[in-house]
């Protein structure tokens, strides 16, 4: 149950993020190893990605891992969000090269 809190208030942060992809799909079904999953509708030419839309894909990101200290505590944080938390970092290496 607690998983499925997880996921929806990673949608939430996500959604409520300015710049963000809108949400097309959202499973609370486990596949592999997630727990959940969501998909976005990219944006019109994904190809270019503005600064804005950059840093509104790593504050989702980081929602998850956000959930988790909320839901359990600092202490009971997992390793759930450690997909969420390599496309952050990839994404924050895109800002630092790109968007200097």
């Amino acid at each position: 149950m607690l998983e499925k809190n997880i996921t929806i208030l990673t949608v939430l942060f996500r959604t409520l993020t300015p710049g963000h992809d809108a949400v097309q799909k959202v499973t609370l079904v486990p596949r592999g190893q997630a727990r959940g999953l969501t998909w976005f509708i990219p944006a019109d030419d994904p190809t270019l990605i503005s600064k804005q839309q950059l840093f509104a894909r790593i504050v989702g990101g980081l929602g998850g891992r956000a959930a988790e200290e909320v839901i359990f505590g600092e202490s009971e944080v997992t390793t759930g969000a450690a997909g969420d938390l390599q496309q952050v970092t990839g994404l924050a290496k895109q800002v630092t090269k790109h968007l200097k």
